[in-house]
Protein backbone atom coordinates (compact mmCIF):
# COMPACT_ATOMS: atom_id res chain seq x y z
CA UNK A 1 0.00 0.00 0.00
CA UNK A 2 1.32 3.57 -1.27
CA UNK A 3 -0.08 6.54 0.74
CA UNK A 4 1.20 10.43 0.89
CA UNK A 5 1.88 11.16 5.03
CA UNK A 6 1.81 13.84 7.24
CA UNK A 7 4.75 13.04 9.67
CA UNK A 8 6.37 14.30 12.64
CA UNK A 9 8.00 17.71 12.50
CA UNK A 10 11.28 18.35 13.75
CA UNK A 11 9.65 20.96 15.77
CA UNK A 12 7.60 19.09 18.02
CA UNK A 13 8.52 16.49 20.36
CA UNK A 14 6.84 13.42 21.81
CA UNK A 15 6.11 12.98 25.46
CA UNK A 16 9.58 11.10 25.63
CA UNK A 17 10.97 14.37 24.30
CA UNK A 18 11.86 12.55 21.17
CA UNK A 19 12.08 15.05 18.31
CA UNK A 20 8.63 13.92 16.03
CA UNK A 21 10.50 13.11 12.75
CA UNK A 22 12.58 10.59 14.00
CA UNK A 23 11.09 7.28 11.98
CA UNK A 24 13.90 5.16 10.30
CA UNK A 25 13.70 2.13 11.78
CA UNK A 26 12.08 -1.14 12.76
CA UNK A 27 8.99 -1.75 14.48
CA UNK A 28 5.96 -4.12 15.01
CA UNK A 29 2.22 -3.19 14.91
CA UNK A 30 0.88 -4.21 18.51
CA UNK A 31 -2.41 -2.77 18.66
CA UNK A 32 -5.39 -0.63 16.96
CA UNK A 33 -8.16 1.63 18.06
CA UNK A 34 -10.71 2.87 15.45
CA UNK A 35 -11.66 5.66 17.53
CA UNK A 36 -8.66 6.77 19.79
CA UNK A 37 -8.58 10.40 21.24
CA UNK A 38 -5.04 12.03 21.24
CA UNK A 39 -4.04 13.28 25.03
CA UNK A 40 -2.72 16.21 22.66
CA UNK A 41 -5.63 19.36 22.91
CA UNK A 42 -6.41 21.35 20.69
CA UNK A 43 -7.24 25.33 21.01
CA UNK A 44 -10.72 24.19 23.12
CA UNK A 45 -9.00 21.43 25.24
CA UNK A 46 -10.50 18.80 23.44
CA UNK A 47 -8.04 15.76 22.92
CA UNK A 48 -7.48 15.73 19.10
CA UNK A 49 -9.23 12.40 17.05
CA UNK A 50 -6.69 9.88 15.82
CA UNK A 51 -9.38 7.99 13.38
CA UNK A 52 -8.55 4.68 12.39
CA UNK A 53 -5.44 4.25 14.65
CA UNK A 54 -2.84 1.30 14.92
CA UNK A 55 -0.20 1.34 16.96
CA UNK A 56 3.53 0.66 16.25
CA UNK A 57 5.98 -0.28 19.03
CA UNK A 58 9.90 -0.55 18.77
CA UNK A 59 10.96 -3.95 17.33
CA UNK A 60 13.08 -6.51 19.79
CA UNK A 61 16.75 -4.83 19.61
CA UNK A 62 15.61 -1.60 18.38
CA UNK A 63 17.23 1.43 20.85
CA UNK A 64 15.14 4.36 19.50
CA UNK A 65 12.63 5.69 21.81
CA UNK A 66 9.17 5.70 19.37
CA UNK A 67 7.59 3.03 21.54
CA UNK A 68 3.81 3.67 21.69
CA UNK A 69 3.55 5.85 17.86
CA UNK A 70 0.31 5.90 16.47
CA UNK A 71 -0.39 5.77 12.13
CA UNK A 72 -3.96 7.12 11.94
CA UNK A 73 -6.33 9.00 9.54
CA UNK A 74 -6.36 12.93 9.51
CA UNK A 75 -9.45 14.19 10.88
CA UNK A 76 -11.09 16.53 8.90
CA UNK A 77 -11.74 18.63 11.71
CA UNK A 78 -8.16 19.46 11.43
CA UNK A 79 -8.33 20.81 7.65
CA UNK A 80 -6.59 19.91 4.81
CA UNK A 81 -4.51 17.13 4.33
CA UNK A 82 -0.96 18.70 4.89
CA UNK A 83 2.12 17.98 2.53
CA UNK A 84 4.62 18.74 4.80
CA UNK A 85 5.62 17.51 8.53
CA UNK A 86 3.14 18.46 11.38
CA UNK A 87 2.71 16.11 13.66
CA UNK A 88 3.84 15.24 17.34
CA UNK A 89 5.14 12.00 16.09
CA UNK A 90 2.52 10.31 15.05
CA UNK A 91 2.45 9.36 11.29
CA UNK A 92 -0.99 10.54 9.74
CA UNK A 93 -2.86 9.09 6.82
CA UNK A 94 -5.57 10.36 4.37
CA UNK A 95 -8.75 9.22 5.59
CA UNK A 96 -9.16 6.43 2.75
CA UNK A 97 -5.83 5.44 3.43
CA UNK A 98 -6.30 4.98 7.32
CA UNK A 99 -8.85 3.02 6.71
CA UNK A 100 -7.57 0.68 4.29
CA UNK A 101 -4.28 -0.04 6.54
CA UNK A 102 -6.63 0.13 9.38
CA UNK A 103 -8.54 -3.23 7.50
CA UNK A 104 -5.24 -4.41 6.14
CA UNK A 105 -3.74 -5.30 9.48
CA UNK A 106 -7.01 -5.72 12.09
CA UNK A 107 -7.30 -9.26 11.35
CA UNK A 108 -3.94 -10.16 12.07
CA UNK A 109 -4.01 -8.09 15.35
CA UNK A 110 -6.92 -9.61 16.20
CA UNK A 111 -5.81 -12.87 15.98
CA UNK A 112 -2.63 -12.24 18.80
CA UNK A 113 -0.25 -11.44 15.76
CA UNK A 114 2.31 -8.25 16.00
CA UNK A 115 3.16 -7.87 12.21
CA UNK A 116 6.92 -6.42 11.58
CA UNK A 117 7.37 -3.01 9.77
CA UNK A 118 10.02 -1.21 8.84
CA UNK A 119 9.98 2.34 8.18
CA UNK A 120 12.77 3.52 5.62
CA UNK A 121 13.66 6.99 4.64
CA UNK A 122 11.90 8.77 2.43
CA UNK A 123 11.59 12.72 1.73
CA UNK A 124 8.78 15.31 2.85
CA UNK A 125 9.41 19.06 2.48
CA UNK A 126 10.02 20.81 6.20
CA UNK A 127 6.71 22.84 7.61
CA UNK A 128 6.46 25.97 5.80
Amino acid sequence: MEAPICSGSARYTNVKGVSGNVYESRYVLTGYDADKVSSYTDIESRGIPMPYAVKMDNAPGNAKLREGLWIHGWHPSRGRFPSYPSSHGCINLPMDKAQQFFRLVKGNLDAGGKIPVEVVAGSQPDNP
